[in-house]
């Protein structure tokens, strides 16, 4: 849903959003949505040159943006970065290594590593320096600029950045990168309210495209188009949101830029008091908005279209739109345009009861938001409104906002002339003239300057020139139409000829048909037979199957017997040995042994020869360590485990850490025989992807301590385990004691 803030501009500055946001993310879906399945296809059939190093590039930036923001998309992407970075060295390709370098960059931006990024992108431009690789510079700046925010802390260097990618554009001779820099610039600019700096960079940014024609250029236009509304220049602004309309129908876009489009235009007519082309764009840009699925934008089309109702007098229809977007919208965020608007339409009613309590509504919003300025000034002026109506003069002397602040605000001028009206009309029923006078002569001179914008010949021809091109396109759609439907009886002609074709070659075709079904008798009785030869040898193949798995049972049987005996005899062999080491080794090696003896017994015990079910397995083996150890007194355990399923070769490795990890937590977690617990987790995601968390509330381990340099054999043998599982291992020590073990299942073992 939208802000509070951006809700309350909505109504008296209607614009949707930047064009660089809508720009980058309408590039964004189409990329995600169009061009991976034709990069693999390409990638698939290329040899190893430069081709290839670039379809590389280009498929690690499909997973960098593609929508989702997944782990492993990050990671395709990176792997597809180094895949090419190694083959541009290979080939001595000095741009794909810039592009690689600048891949990287960008990755790591995304995952918000920003100082690495940075670095990489800083090595990337003293790399393509060293090799005047200008085109790859320009696009550096570009990606920095991209990392900054909008905020005044941040736009003058976004600025400086994109003005370094635009020169070395220019210096590449890459006008169509240069051409969009340019309109970035512009609406950086027009982000600042620099206006008549943005204008030169949109300009020339259209020039450049139309040098290389590039025809996709309704962005800029509608930039344009948006600035010039705010400078109130009416007629440039209504000639170039035309113009993008024509493009987007001529480039057969339907995006949410379209949208905008049409939003952008209906808001310069209703500025112009033009209503009922206002309502026809904003019934083309909720069409646009519907089709994409975007809320925000349908809930502006009609808020706009309420506005314009309201001043088109059509109240009981203006009311009833808005009554349905309370119902479908009722968040609290919209409730300063919904009253702003309903204080409107209920005293063109004179419904001045009705007026009071959103009156209220409002001056209720000033207090929970006192330093919004906008709030303060839709409140003062439908404020104005009720207490003139009403005949309350004296009690409409409220803090009021100047026509400059409003001005800087950037507030729609047919508002600022109703500012002024109420203003000088209050003024004059209590007698302040000069001040009445005052404000009449600006309301006069804002209202003339519309009524002049509106009359003009130039502005006519304009409004005349757009509406025959549009009914031009509509006589053209009518004759495609004409010439389909002639083309569909054609059609139609030789459906029939097809069809009276069709049954005599059907009469023919059950002739042959009857004689195949002589045939298929005959070679079903041989086919008989053949069967039957098959069932016998099924039947053999099917004993020798048994006999195998009563082979792979007793193999496990014997394993988990033969690892019993070692148990044994290193139990005997402890009752000659004084040495504690030497007996804890011993201890230590029963255990592990313990936990494979448990696989096998599983794997002789189960109809399931492949796979340990890891639930009863974790359970059996806490319960033997729980026996071993005797800690029912001090140490409770805590499972959480999933019915997951793991080979031989994942199960006996998970085992032996279970084993070391709870060895370690009863031995030296709690001293002292303190009591505590220790959780264990096992958990399988969609991915199939397992984790596997040990944690106890103990001492925790001591400071200083270092995965990669300690010498303990728990540890070590934990963290190859780990390895041997294609896993890791992550050790965290806070508030006792945390071993996470991430790894995936093996591929046979994954199901849908």
């Amino acid at each position: 849903m939208f802000s509070l803030k951006s809700s309350l501009i909505l109504l008296l500055k209607p614009v949707l959003f930047t064009a660089l946001a809508l720009m980058q993310t309408v590039f964004v879906f189409a990329q995600t949505q169009n061009d991976g399945e034709l990069i693999k296809s390409k990638l698939a059939n290329s040899e190893a040159d430069i081709n290839r190093a670039d379809l590389l590039i280009d498929l690690g930036t499909y997973y960098l943006i593609k929508l989702g923001e997944l782990k492993t998309d990050m990671d395709s992407a990176m792997l597809l970065k180094q895949q090419a970075l190694v083959l541009s060295k290979k080939l001595n390709y000095t741009r794909g290594i810039a592009k690689s370098m600048l891949l990287e960059g960008k990755i790591y931006h995304e995952k918000g590593d920003e100082k690495r990024s940075l670095v990489i992108l800083r090595k990337t431009i003293n790399y393509c320096n060293f090799y005047h690789l200008y085109e790859q510079i320009g696009e550096v700046y570009r990606e920095m600029g991209f990392h900054l925010s909008n905020d005044d802390f941040n736009i003058e260097k976004k600025i400086s950045y994109h003005k370094k990618a635009a020169e070395y554009f220019e210096k590449a001779s890459s006008k169509m990168l240069l051409a969009r820099s340019l309109e970035m610039l512009g609406d950086l600019y027009q982000y600042k309210d620099d206006y008549d700096t943005a204008i030169p960079f949109l300009k020339r940014s259209i020039a450049i495209s139309d040098s290389i024609g590039d025809k996709d250029t309704q962005g800029v236009y509608n930039l344009l188009g948006y600035i010039y509304y705010y400078k109130q220049n009416n007629f440039n602004a209504l000639k170039n949101l035309q113009i993008a309309v024509k493009i987007a129908q001529r480039q057969k876009d339907h995006s949410l830029m379209l949208a905008v489009i049409y939003i952008r235009l209906a808001s310069v007519y209703v500025q112009m008091q033009q209503y009922d082309n206002a309502i026809i764009a904003y019934g083309k840009g909720l069409e646009v908005a519907e089709m994409n699925h975007d809320a925000n934008a349908v809930n502006e089309i009609r808020l706009g279209t309420i506005t314009t109702l309201r001043n088109m007098k059509k109240y009981k229809q203006a009311l009833a739109m808005l009554k349905s977007v309370v119902i479908q919208y009722p968040d609290r965020n919209l409730r300063r345009i919904m009253a702003y608007e309903f204080c409107n339409i209920y005293l063109d009613l004179e419904r001045y009861k009705d007026v009071r309590k959103y009156v209220d509504t409002l001056h209720l919003l000033t207090k929970e938001f006192p330093d919004d300025k906008i709030i303060w000034l839709s409140f003062n002026i439908v404020s104005l409104k009720y207490h003139f109506f009403t005949r309350q003069f004296k009690s409409a002397d409220l803090p009021l906002y100047s026509r400059d602040a409003a001005e800087k605000m950037k507030i729609n001028i047919s508002v600022l002339i109703q500012y002024e009206l109420y203003w000088s009309k209050i003024d004059s029923a209590l007698g302040n003239d000069p001040s009445s006078l005052k404000h009449y002569k600006i309301y006069k001179t804002l209202n003339d300057s519309i009524v002049n914008q509106r009359n003009s010949k130039q502005m006519s021809e304009l409004q005349l020139q757009y509406d025959t091109e549009n009914k031009d396109q509509n006589i053209r759609l009518l004759t495609q139409q004409s010439q389909l439907q002639k083309t569909e009886i054609h059609n139609q002609e030789i459906i029939r000829n097809v069809f009276i074709g069709g049954v005599l070659v059907l009469l023919v075709f059950s002739g042959l048909m009857y004689s195949r079904y002589l045939l298929k008798q005959r070679a079903n009785e041989k086919l008989a037979i053949k069967q039957e030869e098959i069932n016998g040898q099924n039947v053999i193949l099917q004993k020798l199957l048994d006999e195998k798995e009563w082979l792979l049972k007793e193999i496990h049987h014997r394993v988990k017997n033969n690892l019993q005996i070692v148990i044994s005899l290193l139990n005997s062999q402890s009752a000659f040995l004084e040495n504690e080491d030497a007996l804890a080794a011993i201890q230590n090696s029963q255990h592990r042994m313990h936990a494979m003896s448990l696989i096998h017994q599983k794997l002789y015990q189960s109809e399931n020869m492949g796979n340990i079910d890891m639930h009863w397995y974790i359970h059996e083996l806490v319960n033997y360590m729980r026996e071993s150890f005797n800690t029912d007194r001090k140490i409770s355990f805590t499972l959480d485990v999933n019915p997951v399923d793991l080979d031989v070769a994942q199960a006996v490795p998970l085992g032996l850490i279970l084993n070391e990890a709870i060895t370690n937590s009863i031995k030296y977690a709690f001293p002292e025989n303190s009591k505590g617990k220790v959780s264990i987790s096992l958990k399988q995601t969609n991915e199939a992807v397992c984790v596997l968390d040990i944690a106890d509330n103990g001492i925790g381990l001591p400071a200083g301590f270092d995965l990669n340099t300690i010498e303990s054999l728990g540890m070590s043998l934990m963290q190859g385990l780990s390895e041997q599982l294609d896993g890791s291992l992550l050790v965290n020590s806070d508030a006792g004691l945390i071993l996470t073990i991430t790894f995936k299942k093996n591929r046979q073992l994954v199901t849908d």
